[in-house]
């Protein structure tokens, strides 16, 4: 080992207010009393989501383990939690027992949920990145879980250096948003499009939309479904948003779109909003669903009104997995590394509110948690910054 790399272990040691193991150069490196032990977890038990003390991963491979801070509340997090929305949240807080059901899809470290957080990494894979030894970082991973977890074990290319003025709370949700955000403006100025559409355009995902979409000079259509919403955007220097709801809606849309030559449109909502985007979209135009907010279903113009729109616009689906896939990883570490450049500013998440693991599974919270309404989004407080 270097004499910086054990300087490096020493001051993360004395920071856990551990003692360094020794380490040769061949094995992987670790602030010592960090594997072999237990930690606090969200992980699914028969039938229940609780707090559960489990194993301390160990680092492999080209993997790293990371002392969790913070990590953000997803939707994904509540579906595979088994919350699919505010009824289900309302449900489970009346009924007094916590959260029933839930599924956990794809590897990860003995069921713990969880996709994203910040953190510092402290032991590092014999083939993974030494210098990642130390270093607070933002992770997260396509193929693991388990950041709702004192100890989060992920690919050490699935792990980004935090800017020093980020702290752990603001880089809860450091990259499922943020890579979302820079994937759609990829795609929208790869296909030649001049203007995007955004719907559920108040949420931190198109908040963030709203900023981005300004610095890399692409027109933006905010469509949301409350007058409150339709503030809170034009506070934050949106030029075109509109009402789902308002009775001129329709006529509004069709005119704008038109006249910003607005085809692609990334939706949120399916339902009723598919079918009003097909049709005040120019023709030719494409329509994203990424999100299910109306309820799962997604509906299309009748046959008749589809006549009349040929050569016609599609519809398919699209998340930022399948994106950053085609991609590359080159290219999808490229964007991580943009992504956490930008989460102090351009790409910020605006935390409604911070709770501790043992929270998170309350009753008496699961209401609150599963509206996703604007400006509510929660962190995931592990341990004090």
């Amino acid at each position: 080992m270097s004499d910086s790399a054990s300087r490096r272990l020493a001051a993360l040691a004395r920071q856990l207010n551990v003692h360094p193991r020794n380490y040769t150069g061949h094995g992987r490196a670790s602030a010592g009393g960090v594997s072999g032990g237990e930690m606090k977890a969200l992980v699914k038990v028969g039938d229940t989501v609780s707090v559960q003390h489990v194993p301390i991963p160990t680092a492999t491979g080209k993997d790293v383990v990371v002392r969790m801070v913070a990590a953000a509340l997803n939707p994904t997090d509540l579906a595979r939690m088994g919350l699919h929305g505010e009824v289900q949240g309302r449900m489970a807080a009346a009924d007094g027992k916590g959260i029933k059901g839930g599924f956990f899809g794809g590897k990860g470290q003995q069921g713990v949920f969880g996709g994203e957080g910040a953190g510092v990494v402290v032991e590092v894979g014999p083939d993974a990145d030494q210098t990642l030894l130390g270093k607070r970082v933002a992770a997260w991973s396509l193929m693991t879980q388990g950041s709702y977890a004192e100890y989060y074990k992920v690919p050490g290319d699935w792990t980004v250096e935090l800017p020093p003025n980020v702290s752990f709370q603001q880089a809860a949700g450091p990259m499922i948003n943020p890579m979302t955000a820079l994937a759609m403006v990829d795609i929208a100025k790869a296909g030649g499009h001049k203007c995007m559409i955004h719907t559920a355009a108040a949420s931190q995902l198109g908040q963030m939309l709203v900023r981005l979409c300004k610095i890399e000079q692409l027109e933006l259509i905010n469509v949301v479904r409350k007058p409150e919403q339709v503030k809170i955007l034009r506070e934050q220097g949106a030029q075109h948003v509109l009402n789902i709801n308002d009775a001129a809606f329709r006529k509004e849309f069709a005119s704008l779109t038109q006249t910003t030559q607005a085809t692609i449109a990334f939706d949120a909502v399916g339902g009723d909003c598919t079918t009003a985007l097909m049709l005040g979209m120019p023709v030719g135009s494409r329509v994203l669903i990424y999100g299910s907010l109306a309820g799962g279903d997604v509906k299309v113009p009748k046959a008749g009104q589809l006549l009349g729109m040929t050569p016609g616009t599609s519809v398919e689906g699209w998340n930022y997995g399948a994106w950053m896939i085609a991609s590359g990883p080159a290219k999808r570490y490229a964007t991580q590394q943009r992504a956490a450049s930008m989460l102090g500013d351009v790409l910020a998440t605006r935390f409604g509110r911070t709770c501790s693991l043992e929270e998170l599974v309350k009753p008496d919270a699961l209401e609150y948690y599963s509206k996703l309404s604007t400006n509510s989004k929660v962190a995931v407080m592990l341990r004090a910054e």
